[in-house]
């Protein structure tokens, strides 16, 4: 079967349902579940982020610190699809995310132990062919790839402090420092926005701001070495996370 009838099918079969306030649609009940539950305030995103597992905690660390990510939103929409029962299939993602590109990603996150049953496997491949009907893409993230090193450790090192106040004077002078002398490292910068603990604070909110990049896969001990780069905005295209 060719992409037009899959895709012509889909509209017919498969409804998103979003929240009426933009958020996220789906919030942490904890009641008596024994799972961790929380939210993680985020500074990219301007809003509070839920999460019902550790992995997707951890996850939303690395959306914030990773440039490429113009956006993000946890449980971001209901997707429910006609399958000539009673009720219609009920799919919640955990994520979905908004690249810089524009392109639009929607991540479910599981266990790399964890054993998906076939019902489960049946439903998000109906899912995925629904999301690749709206030109977005779908994937099953694990916590492993999650908490791969080094991202991980420097995306909770930028993370840490947020958020943290920078001025429009300090931004401006990291700009004029740039502009006068190219890519800097992160030391240098550090430096010229404030002492110490300060410093480092402000240029991580400045990578969460996504004005600055720096390469997350640098070798912990070499982060004061890292190269830090402006970011180009230029072809962010003006799309939100659903």
């Amino acid at each position: 079967m060719d992409d037009a009838p899959i895709s012509d099918l889909l509209r017919r079969t498969a409804r998103l349902v979003e929240s009426d306030s933009g958020g996220p649609i789906r919030f942490i009940i904890t009641g008596r579940r024994t799972v961790p539950t929380g939210r993680w305030h985020s500074s990219k995103t301007g809003r509070s982020q839920p999460w019902e597992a550790r992995a997707e905690r951890d996850h939303f660390f690395v959306c914030d610190a990773d440039t490429d990510v113009a956006n993000y939103m946890a449980q971001p929409h209901r997707l429910e699809i006609d399958v000539g029962a009673k009720n219609p299939l009920i799919y919640l993602p955990d994520a979905t995310i908004t690249r810089a590109d524009g392109s639009v990603e929607i991540v479910e996150i599981k266990r790399a132990c964890e054993v998906l049953k076939k019902e489960y496997l049946e439903k998000i491949g109906l899912a995925k062919e629904v999301y690749a009907g709206l030109g977005w893409g779908f994937r099953i993230l694990t916590d492993v790839e999650i908490r791969r090193e080094p991202r991980f450790r420097n995306a909770r090192r930028v993370c840490a402090h947020q958020p943290a106040v920078v001025t429009t004077q300090q931004t401006l002078d990291v700009l004029a420092h740039m502009s006068a002398r190219g890519p800097a490292t992160m030391g240098n910068l550090a430096q010229l926005l404030g002492d110490g603990a300060d410093g480092w604070a402000r240029l991580h909110a400045l990578v969460i701001q996504r004005l600055l990049h720096v390469d997350l896969d640098t070798p912990p001990r070499r982060w004061a070495e890292a190269t830090v780069t402006l970011v180009d905005r230029s072809c962010d295209a003006k799309r939100s996370p659903r």
